[in-house]
Parts: structure tokens; C-alpha cells; sequence
């Protein structure tokens, strides 16, 4: 493992030798850091991926000038996947099909990809890069929406503020019962996709919440804290 010290400015040290260095100190600090998000989520200090990548805490901040920074570079490939995932499900032979394989895959990074799961509900860090994928991934969940409907597969009223409160409560039960009986979680998220189906014998949907309560209701939950109940 990389000590951690790259040679100075004006040392003795070969120039390719330096970038060799540099590189590889960049590498193991994305690494570890990737395993770490993915694991505790993004709020872990760069002194704590500093330490768990066998570097100085100076040398992660010449790799990357603040913690954004390395958030979106460990980020940038999940967020690529993701992007490529919504775009499969466009092309999928039903919409109904493509949106529950896309929103089976977010579930997944609830358990999977804690960071990547934090920056889906915007819970602190990572605010650009939830900006982009709501901008990019919410207009064609949006369009499956719309589709689905038009096809008749899924049920008129649903919004996207639904889906994102059915996610949430997918990741509650994941979260308390993964330890315990791991993928659970799928059996129910499967029976609520199931009431989201159009059916002409279920009654008409009671009013829902609006996409950016729904949305709140997640980042607050995420940060691990209760939204203040309004006066």
C-alpha cells in the first residue's frame, strides 16, 4: 500500500515516477472511498478515507479540492449506469415493464449503494449531482408514466410522487430486515407494484402528495431525522 507521500516539487524523484505515484495514491483513494459511501453513505469525513486508504489527509485534497469533488468522481459511474438503466426502460417492450425493472433498480441501491441512494433523495451531500439526475432521470420517469397509462398497465393517478413514497417505504422494510432474511425486501415491493396495476374494479385513488413533498419526506429520511411537523 501507498505510503501516502508524493514526492515534492524540485525532488530527485523522475517526473513519471511522480505521476505514477500520484496515480496510483488517486486510484486507491477512489476505491476506497466508493467502498465506504457504498457501505456508511456520504457522510464520512475524508480523514476516516484518508486513514482506510493508507494516505495523508493532504494528499486526498490534492487529489480532489473538497469533498463534492470526490463524491462526484466516486459517484460518476453509478450515476452513468443509472442514467443507461432509465434509458433501457424506455426502450423496454412495455412501459409497465420498464418501469418496474427501473424502479427495481433504485431499490436495489438502497441496500447496494447507500451513497448513491443519498444522492436518488438528496439527503445533504451531493447536490449537484442529485439536481442532474432529477433534471435527467425524472423527465423520463415522468414519460414511462405517461405511457404506462396510455397503454392502460398503469393504474390513472399514479404519480411520480407515489413511486418515491413506495421506495421509501421498500427501504424501510429492507433496511430492518436485510440482517435478517435478506431480499425480503423484493416480495413486498412486488406486492405494492402489483396494486399500482390498472384494474377498471379498484376504486378511484384518494389525493396523493405532490412530487416535491414526497421528495422532502425522502431527503429527510435519509438524513435520519422526522420532517418538523408544521405549526
Amino acid at each position: 500500500m501507498s505510503s501516502g507521500k508524493e514526492p515534492a516539487p524540485g525532488s530527485t524523484g523522475s517526473a513519471p515516477s511522480i505521476r505514477r505515484d500520484a496515480e496510483r495514491n488517486r486510484q486507491q483513494i477512489l476505491t476506497t472511498a466508493r467502498e465506504i459511501f457504498a457501505r456508511q453513505g456520504l457522510n464520512v469525513g475524508l480523514n476516516e478515507i484518508a486513514r482506510h486508504a493508507g494516505v495523508g489527509v493532504a494528499t486526498v485534497y490534492r487529489r480532489f479540492p473538497d469533498k463534492e469533488a470526490l463524491i462526484a468522481a466516486v459517484l460518476r459511474d453509478d450515476i452513468a449506469a443509472l442514467a443507461v438503466r432509465t434509458e433501457d426502460a424506455l426502450r423496454a417492450d412495455s412501459a409497465w415493464e420498464g418501469l418496474t425493472q427501473l424502479l427495481h433498480a433504485v431499490a436495489r441501491s438502497q441496500i447496494e449503494n447507500r451513497g448513491l441512494w443519498e444522492t436518488i433523495t438528496g439527503a445533504g451531500h451531493g447536490q449537484e449531482l442529485t439536481a442532474r439526475l432529477r433534471t435527467t432521470i425524472g423527465v423520463h420517469v415522468r414519460e414511462l408514466i405517461e405511457r404506462a397509462q396510455q397503454e392502460g398497465t398503469l393504474r390513472a393517478g399514479v404519480s411520480i410522487g407515489d413511486l418515491l413514497m413506495i421506495l421509501l417505504m421498500v427501504g424501510e422494510v429492507a433496511s430492518s430486515s436485510e440482517a435478517v432474511c435478506p431480499g425480503a425486501y423484493h416480495r413486498y415491493f412486488d406486492l405494492l407494484l402489483e396494486s399500482l396495476r390498472a384494474d377498471a374494479s379498484k376504486p378511484a385513488l384518494p389525493p396523493g402528495m405532490s412530487e416535491s413533498d414526497a421528495s422532502l419526506i425522502m431527503q429527510s429520511r435519509a438524513q435520519g431525522r422526522s420532517r418538523p411537523a408544521s405549526s
